[in-house]
């Protein structure tokens, strides 16, 4: 069994789906920090030739939050958002197909970010024909006592789809293997 993990952002690069694609089960990070340096919520649209930013506006919380536990603003204009795609995109290949799936996931009724980009990457993962299970990481049961790759090792992976396999050694390396994580935040183990 292959899992890969990541952090959600909201239509995130085309690595983003390989890695998605890669593993038998794909875990959406949700009880980690939201970091406002990061690309959660923000990217980047070409207007012009040049690439501009634009973000899903987020309502005024502490910097401590998890990313499960902030909000999108309720002055989130969802259709200047989609007249922005519409405009900078609307010659492109595939436009028609794409933009369907872009309205719907920018017009879902969701208030909290992890739920709303939770949505966005299944659709685009069913859109690009990606059948790896999307599993929520704070279903799964780790220690909150472990931190970085720690914590990602200590996935106890027990899930309808997924077998949890223990951590071995390999005799000929030296290296531990984690058969049940083939993948974490886009490296391979």
């Amino acid at each position: 069994m292959r899992a890969a993990i990541m952090q959600p952002y909201f239509f995130p690069y085309l690595g983003y789906f390989e890695l998605a694609a890669a593993g038998d089960v794909f875990i959406l990070y949700d009880n980690i920090k939201y970091t406002k340096k990061g690309w959660i919520n923000p990217n980047k649209v070409l207007r012009n030739g040049q690439a501009a930013v634009f973000s899903l506006p987020l309502k005024n919380d502490p910097d401590i939050l998890d990313i499960r536990d902030r909000r999108i603003s309720k002055d989130f204009d969802k259709r200047r958002l989609l007249n922005q795609f519409r405009e900078a995109y609307r010659c492109a290949p595939y436009f028609d197909d794409a933009f369907g799936l872009f309205e719907s996931v920018v017009m879902a009724e969701e208030p909290n970010l992890f739920e709303f980009l939770h949505n966005s990457i299944t659709a685009t993962c069913r859109y690009l024909g990606i059948r790896s299970s999307v599993v929520v990481s704070s279903e799964l049961e780790v220690d909150p006592a472990l931190k970085g790759s720690e914590r990602i090792i200590g996935l106890p992976i027990r899930h309808s789809t997924i077998r949890h396999s223990a951590i071995r050694h390999s005799r000929n390396t030296g290296k531990a293997e984690w058969p049940h994580l083939a993948c974490a935040y886009g490296h391979v183990f």
